[in-house]
């Protein structure tokens, strides 16, 4: 029996100039191709496994984490006029 990977884990070692990513979910995974194509010879998928996961390696400016905050909960990725 084929155990599934569920989780998508992001790691790197300080210094290092490239991030190692393991992606089980179809979101990540779409979006590692779409890079892939546009920057080939910067983004690798180095594997793709029997039970859809793949593990890529990139740099690791390509890593942006944000989150938005509003009073009602997460904000769009939008802003008001107000905002700007």
């Amino acid at each position: 029996m084929m155990s599934r990977v569920n989780e998508n884990v992001i790691e790197w070692v300080n210094g290092d100039k490239y991030i190692s990513c393991t992606f089980s979910q179809k979101k990540f995974i779409n979006r590692t191709r779409k890079l892939v194509e546009k920057h080939p010879d910067k983004i690798k998928i180095v594997a793709e496994n029997p039970d859809g996961s793949i593990y890529v390696k990139m740099p690791l400016n390509a890593l942006h984490l944000y989150i938005m905050i509003s009073d009602h909960g997460f904000q769009s990725k939008t802003a008001t006029s107000s905002q700007k």
